[in-house]
């Protein structure tokens, strides 16, 4: 603080600091020590290589930037709640009824209806919208997080391969670049970016916390609009079996989605099974399955099936 640097021109216009004026020091100047947390809610910060920002993983409860939060949260392209305005939610975070996203679903009739502003329609509509809110499939809700680079192509693609939420917080890198690299995303490396600030911000307990309250206020965590458009039913009359422990999907949520999408599920390898899904640790189905010339998928097989139906 206090010191002249030098800077040049970057780029087109970007000005870029080189360093300080050294013969311009005097001695009074004082070195500026980045916090190792945020100072507003203590939530840890991450600066990604080749910018100079410091920025709060916290972003869901952080009062540093809930209002925007908040607001991105209800827009028409993620949760969809009709009535809540950007005055509203100024106005609700400034009377403290809600304090971050979650809380929009702890609202009651009796906590608005006194409000300056309110009538006894608006508020049944605003609950009633807020209530309706809690129906919307994943992608809304993964693009209503904010998550850095996370927009709402990128939601429609995680939600699309991940198809619960939990699946996708617990995901590492590798499986989320796997979602996510398509060939009109320009580049691999823009899509590793896009992982790591997934994984961090799942990281963030912070973040947790509140997406935890998301779950217990009854907002669904599931992608259904997959099984939606497909109305002719993609795995009408294919019989699959099930072995070993998968990564992405929980045993149940795997037979749903083949269930949805119009398969059926077996316990035991025979020679009427089209398909062996296959897990880590597989055990004697593996075998039994090549012997009798079953289709082997693996789980980023499976995956990609899904994808393509």
């Amino acid at each position: 603080m206090g010191d002249y640097v030098y800077v040049k021109r970057a780029g087109d216009v970007i000005p870029e600091i080189i360093g300080p004026v050294t013969e311009k020091r005097q001695g009074n100047e004082k070195e500026i020590t980045v916090p190792d947390k945020c100072p507003v809610c203590n939530g840890n910060i991450f600066r990604e290589d080749g910018e100079i920002n410091y920025r709060c993983l916290a972003s869901l409860s952080c009062p540093a930037q809930i209002i925007g939060k908040i607001k991105h949260f209800v827009s028409k392209n993620c949760m969809n709640i009709s009535g809540m305005g950007d005055k509203i939610v100024e106005f609700f975070v400034k009377e403290n009824l809600i304090n971050d996203i979650a809380d929009i679903y702890y609202l009651k009739y009796e906590n608005i209806i006194n409000l300056k502003g309110f009538s006894y329609k608006s508020t049944k509509n605003l609950i009633e919208s807020i209530n309706n809110s809690k129906s919307n499939t994943l992608w809304r809700l993964i693009n209503g997080l904010g998550i850095r680079y996370v927009g709402e192509e990128i939601s429609r693609l995680l939600a699309k391969y991940f198809i619960e939420l939990d699946n996708l917080i617990n995901a590492n890198i590798t499986t989320i670049e796997n979602a996510i690299y398509k060939k009109d995303i320009k580049t691999k490396r823009k899509s590793l970016k896009i992982a790591e600030n997934i994984v961090k911000f799942f990281k963030e307990q912070h973040n947790l916390e509140v997406i935890n309250k998301l779950k217990n206020a009854g907002v669904n965590f599931t992608e259904f609009e997959l099984v939606n458009k497909s109305q002719t039913k993609p795995f009408e009359g294919l019989k699959f079996v099930i072995t070993g422990t998968l990564t992405n999907y929980k045993r149940d949520e795997a037979k749903k989605i083949i269930s949805q999408l119009g398969g059926k599920v077996l316990s035991s390898v025979s020679k009427n099974v089209d398909y062996l899904i296959c897990g880590e640790a597989p055990g004697s189905k593996l075998e039994k399955a090549k012997k009798l010339g079953i289709n082997i998928l693996y789980e980023n097989d499976f995956s990609k099936m899904i994808q393509t139906n």
